[in-house]
């Protein structure tokens, strides 16, 4: 079994990025694009509006984009320290 560490020691040791430097995105056709919307779903219970909304091909693109830059280092980091 891997270390014990606590969420912020997950996020300072092994992920190592500033949460502040990313967005919000989604692909909500309800919505205009290219703006702030409110993701509603019943999850969505303090009713945030700091979702950027994008075409579905925007969006593919940035999730694309952040698992070669963001997700799979992280993954790596991972196996390599054991958590």
């Amino acid at each position: 079994m891997g270390k014990k560490i606590s969420p912020l020691q997950y996020l300072h040791d092994v992920i190592r990025i500033n949460p502040d430097d990313y967005v919000d995105i989604l692909s909500y056709e309800q919505e205009p694009f290219y703006k702030h919307v409110e993701y509603k779903v019943p999850d969505n219970w303090w009713h945030s509006t700091d979702y950027y909304n994008v075409p579905l091909d925007v969006f593919m693109e940035a999730l694309k984009k952040s698992f070669v830059a963001v997700i799979l280092p992280v993954l790596v980091r991972c196996i390599r320290t054991g958590i």
